[in-house]
């Protein structure tokens, strides 16, 4: 089956990349993270995964940094607890980008790599990947 992966980071994407590619799944990563500051830390995360992806011979695509506007759309719950309303928003800003990215390329499903972090409410991710997904017609 073909999947586009959202990722984060690579700790995260390479476990889950592995698990994947074992049921011979066609992979597509796609690694975005607008929400990592300072931009040099995302240069540095994005590096490991690519590096990573290029061992494994997985398609890589970059989505763009644009830590700004993930400020912008997220200020208002800047006090928010991890695991808050800011959070529910971050999933659902980036997971947008990875279903409108695997509607453009006609990948019918796409993942992520958060719900694999202790930090995360697994629940609030997949809410937020199922909104997003019935937008852009994947799954």
């Amino acid at each position: 089956m073909k999947i586009l992966l959202h990722d984060c980071c690579a700790p995260c994407g390479a476990y889950v990349l592995d698990r994947l590619l074992e049921d011979d799944n066609d992979i597509v990563v796609f690694f975005y993270n607008p929400n990592i500051f300072p931009e040099e830390e995302y240069e540095w995360r994005k590096g490991e995964m690519k590096k990573f992806c290029a061992k494994r011979k997985v398609k890589f695509i970059d989505g763009d940094y644009d830590h700004e506007n993930w400020v912008d759309h997220t200020k208002a719950h800047k006090n928010e607890p991890e695991r808050g309303k800011r959070c529910k928003l971050c999933f659902a800003i980036r997971l947008s980008e990875a279903a409108q990215k695997a509607s453009e390329l006609g990948i019918n499903q796409f993942a992520t790599t958060l719900s694999i972090s202790p930090w995360k409410l697994t629940d609030m991710v997949n809410e937020a990947g199922r909104e997003v997904a019935a937008i852009y017609g994947v799954e």
